[in-house]
């Protein structure tokens, strides 16, 4: 067989816009949602609810001593003020939250002093996305296309799942750097797929399509966002989660071909 072959012929005599193709295309283009939309999700995630200082009891105020001595603690967001009056003499002291903070909803701990860590979050999603295309594109080349997209799609289902249910910020970081590589597989090879399953003709075409859900996905979640903003970002994330899910059935369907077929 000749090494040269013109791959954009034997697509055009099959079709420009198949039936297989069509399918395979609204597949690969829902799959870009599911890279999207948590480009921006941290701005939803890491947002600064009504907080205070922790302590036992947040009204307390007043709290009697020895000696006409009376000690006033006062809690705020980022501090907790002590003031004394000792036999007519005044003074003021503060000192940090040292008990962490009371949320009205289950945050992470992301404020005063610990406020740019949700900035640091997004950058190791940058990091992991700038990892994940020396990896994922070197074994997209190796082992095909199909087969790294489908396993990247998977994991990011796991990844964004296992998110909601981190105890600390370590480990949320560390998943979070590992979305943004599984992102970039996802979507590069997805990208790749969709040019290669149509003629040069009509891949400008293709490319808009997949620009135009990326930038959709970014959006949705939005009003996602807004549908739980009374509840914690766990259920967000959880939700965000059930929107990849169907990458199960991808796996489970390239799993079955290439058994039916080895």
């Amino acid at each position: 067989m000749s090494q040269h072959v013109d791959v954009d012929k034997i697509w055009i005599s099959l079709g420009k816009w198949g039936s297989y193709q069509r399918r395979q295309l609204i597949v690969l283009l829902v799959a870009i949602w599911s890279c999207g939309f948590h480009m921006l999700s941290i701005v939803f995630i890491a947002y600064r609810p009504s907080f205070l200082c922790k302590a036992v009891d947040i009204n307390e105020s007043v709290v009697r001593g020895s000696n006409d001595t009376d000690y006033t603690r006062s809690y705020g967001k980022c501090s907790v003020t002590y003031m004394s009056n000792i036999s007519g003499e005044a003074s003021v002291e503060k000192s940090d939250c040292a008990d962490g903070w009371y949320y009205y909803e289950d945050r992470l701990d992301l404020v005063c002093s610990r406020k740019e860590l949700a900035e640091l979050s997004q950058t190791l999603v940058m990091i992991g996305q700038g990892i994940g295309p020396f990896v994922f594109t070197s074994l997209a080349d190796k082992y095909g296309r199909k087969p790294v997209h489908v396993l990247c799609h998977v994991a990011l289902f796991i990844i964004v799942l296992c998110t909601a249910f981190v105890p600390n910020y370590p480990s949320f970081a560390a998943m979070r750097m590992l979305l943004g590589a599984v992102q970039e597989g996802t979507g590069l090879s997805l990208a790749i797929l969709n040019l290669e399953r149509f003629p040069k003709e009509i891949c400008a075409y293709v490319g808009v399509f997949g620009l135009l859900f990326w930038t959709t996905g970014i959006a949705i979640v939005t009003p996602i966002a807004y549908i739980f903003r009374n509840m914690s970002w766990r259920y967000f994330q959880l939700c965000l989660a059930c929107l990849s899910s169907w990458s199960l059935i991808e796996w489970w369907h390239t799993i079955s071909y290439l058994l039916e077929h080895l």
